[in-house]
């Protein structure tokens, strides 16, 4: 008997780990060295991931999408592997001197495939748009909450979209119910 339980200790690691599937955190540091690239110097202080993004290998080569202005003088940038099955497409915010913003801003403006309506729906028919404002409302069964939102995605009413608090990495789920209002559950 001790001479089973000893096996099935030993090779349990083995058999979790079998099918598991690794992700590698997408970092800050990975989005500034991909803008560099492109000749617009930016700090990693500058980049803010607005969700969690891992990648299926480490170190993944990413391309620099569509840009777009937000508030606060900071711009918008979709961010995706070169190889689409390394990871999924994320949007990031940079802030930094407004010299290279508008030059960051003028080279992704000029990407032939980069477009923020390309996420989810046509931001000419969207009641919200990507990089936009947003009030989240949470509600329980006792309990209401405001929170103001940034949202990830373009989205028209009744559409499930994803919004993130700006400096929070937490990200939320909810429908819009009418222009730059979007409703979750707790």
């Amino acid at each position: 008997m001790r001479l089973i339980l000893a096996f099935l200790i030993a090779i349990s690691p083995a058999c979790c780990a079998w099918g598991a599937t690794e992700h590698y955190e997408v970092n800050s540091v990975e989005v500034a060295a991909a803008i560099s690239s492109l000749g617009v110097q930016v700090q990693s202080g500058d980049v803010t991931l607005l969700a969690h993004a891992v990648a299926a290998i480490p170190f993944p080569k990413l391309r620099i999408g569509a840009s777009k202005q937000s508030y606060n003088n900071s711009l918008l940038l979709r961010v995706e592997c070169v190889e689409p099955q390394d990871c999924l497409p994320f949007f990031v915010s940079i802030h930094g001197d407004q010299r290279s913003i508008a030059r960051l801003e003028a080279i992704t403006e000029t990407e032939p495939s980069s477009s923020f309506s390309q996420v989810n729906k046509p931001a000419s028919q969207a009641a919200i748009r990507t990089g936009e404002p947003v009030l989240l409302l949470l509600e329980g069964p006792h309990i209401h909450i405001r929170i103001p939102v940034v949202s990830l995605e373009n989205g028209a009413v009744g559409q499930r979209i994803r919004v993130k608090e700006e400096g929070n990495h937490q990200s939320y789920t909810g429908v819009i119910v009418k222009d730059g209002v979007v409703q979750g559950r707790l």
